[in-house]
């Protein structure tokens, strides 16, 4: 599956939306630490609609890359994407 274009690109799409989360939520902690709560209160709230849908999505992609197998309960993506 990996030498297909189209799976490499939904790869990058997930890695791109896995980093675009980790970001925000290292600022979001870096303002937490240096700054309090008060002041990350906005950041953590982005982070906890941001996380999710991002889970979501790339569970999803996950489960149509791989097709049929992608929902047997061989592979952990049913789980992930339950959460």
């Amino acid at each position: 599956l990996i030498k297909k274009t189209s799976v490499q690109r939904e790869i990058a799409r997930c890695r791109c939306d896995i980093e675009k989360a980790r970001q925000l939520t290292l600022h979001a902690a870096h303002v937490m630490d240096t700054q309090g709560m008060t002041a990350a209160r906005p950041l953590t709230s982005i982070v906890k609609i941001v996380a999710p849908q991002m889970a979501q999505q790339v569970a999803d992609r996950a489960m149509q890359t791989f097709g049929g197998m992608g929902v047997c309960e061989d592979t952990m993506i049913p789980e992930v994407f339950v959460l």
